[in-house]
């Protein structure tokens, strides 16, 4: 099938205290960009001030804690902490476009190991990332 005859989908997904359903609802839609029959898939979550927790759902299945991310103020882009500790302390900072595409580590590679990068945001005019660093020591 040429991609002429391919169609883009929007899935709108309402939730509301759906803590324990939307994580395996979401990757359930996963299956849809696998389709001949679609170019382009579109998910928006529409979240109805729930307050038990359903807003914060894991962005990426590395066996990473993930903090909170942050939107871009042009809403095109997201930021976000990939953290463990242990073993191994690492706080790192990844961007990623608004689809999900386009993820990557933007911590600088010349920052230490033990150097921890967290509360990752935008500035106002979306051209830099900021954030809060810290040197962590294994105790």
């Amino acid at each position: 099938m040429d991609d002429s005859s391919k169609t883009s989908l929007s899935v709108i997904v309402p939730v509301f205290n759906e803590e324990h359903l939307v994580e395996e609802s979401l990757r359930r839609l996963l299956v849809l960009p696998e389709s001949d029959l679609v170019e382009r898939v579109q998910v928006v979550v529409v979240d109805d001030c729930s307050t038990d927790g359903t807003g914060e759902v894991r962005l990426t299945d590395n066996g990473y804690s993930q903090g909170l991310a942050d939107w871009s103020h042009s809403g095109k882009e997201i930021v976000y902490t990939v953290s463990a500790i242990g073993n191994e302390g690492k706080y790192d900072i990844y961007l990623m476009n608004a689809d999900g595409t386009n993820n990557r580590n933007i911590t600088p590679d010349y920052f230490p190991a033990e150097f921890l990068c967290h509360a990752a945001t935008f500035s106002a005019n979306d051209s830099s990332v900021y954030f809060i660093g810290e040197w962590w020591e294994q105790g």
